[in-house]
Protein backbone atom coordinates (compact mmCIF):
# COMPACT_ATOMS: atom_id res chain seq x y z
CA UNK A 1 0.00 0.00 0.00
CA UNK A 2 1.17 3.70 -0.78
CA UNK A 3 2.32 5.65 1.80
CA UNK A 4 -0.05 9.07 1.53
CA UNK A 5 1.40 12.43 2.65
CA UNK A 6 -0.36 12.29 6.10
CA UNK A 7 1.31 9.01 6.97
CA UNK A 8 4.92 10.10 5.72
CA UNK A 9 4.52 13.00 7.95
CA UNK A 10 3.36 11.29 11.06
CA UNK A 11 5.91 8.69 10.80
CA UNK A 12 8.75 11.10 10.15
CA UNK A 13 7.66 12.58 13.53
CA UNK A 14 7.77 8.80 15.35
CA UNK A 15 11.30 8.08 13.89
CA UNK A 16 12.75 11.50 14.86
CA UNK A 17 10.87 13.27 17.83
CA UNK A 18 10.89 16.91 18.68
CA UNK A 19 11.04 17.85 14.79
CA UNK A 20 10.37 21.08 13.14
CA UNK A 21 7.89 21.58 10.12
CA UNK A 22 11.27 23.42 8.42
CA UNK A 23 12.86 20.04 8.93
CA UNK A 24 9.63 17.83 8.07
CA UNK A 25 9.45 19.54 4.32
CA UNK A 26 13.18 19.38 3.81
CA UNK A 27 14.41 15.74 4.35
CA UNK A 28 10.30 14.71 2.60
CA UNK A 29 10.83 17.47 -0.04
CA UNK A 30 7.19 18.48 0.67
CA UNK A 31 5.93 22.37 0.70
CA UNK A 32 6.30 23.27 4.36
CA UNK A 33 2.68 24.74 4.00
CA UNK A 34 1.65 21.74 3.20
CA UNK A 35 3.31 20.32 6.02
CA UNK A 36 1.94 22.94 8.57
CA UNK A 37 -1.44 22.16 7.15
CA UNK A 38 -1.23 18.54 7.71
CA UNK A 39 0.59 18.85 11.40
CA UNK A 40 -2.47 20.68 12.48
CA UNK A 41 -5.04 18.07 11.39
CA UNK A 42 -2.61 15.35 13.13
CA UNK A 43 -2.64 17.68 16.21
CA UNK A 44 -6.85 18.00 15.85
CA UNK A 45 -6.57 13.79 15.07
CA UNK A 46 -4.68 13.96 18.56
CA UNK A 47 -1.78 11.95 17.22
CA UNK A 48 1.12 14.73 17.68
CA UNK A 49 1.60 17.16 20.22
CA UNK A 50 3.48 20.13 19.67
CA UNK A 51 6.05 21.46 21.79
CA UNK A 52 6.47 25.18 21.96
CA UNK A 53 9.95 26.82 22.89
CA UNK A 54 11.28 30.31 22.40
CA UNK A 55 13.13 31.64 19.33
CA UNK A 56 16.35 31.20 19.23
CA UNK A 57 16.62 28.26 21.03
CA UNK A 58 19.30 25.69 20.91
CA UNK A 59 17.86 23.35 18.52
CA UNK A 60 16.59 25.33 15.71
CA UNK A 61 17.09 29.27 16.61
CA UNK A 62 14.72 29.95 13.54
CA UNK A 63 11.69 27.89 14.91
CA UNK A 64 9.53 27.59 17.91
CA UNK A 65 7.38 24.75 17.27
CA UNK A 66 8.49 21.19 17.61
CA UNK A 67 6.24 17.93 16.88
CA UNK A 68 5.96 14.35 18.74
CA UNK A 69 3.81 11.31 18.37
CA UNK A 70 1.54 10.98 21.27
Amino acid sequence: MKENMKDKIYNYIEKIPECTSHEIAENLAINEIKVVEILEELSEEYRITQHVCPLGNVKDPDCSCFYCVI
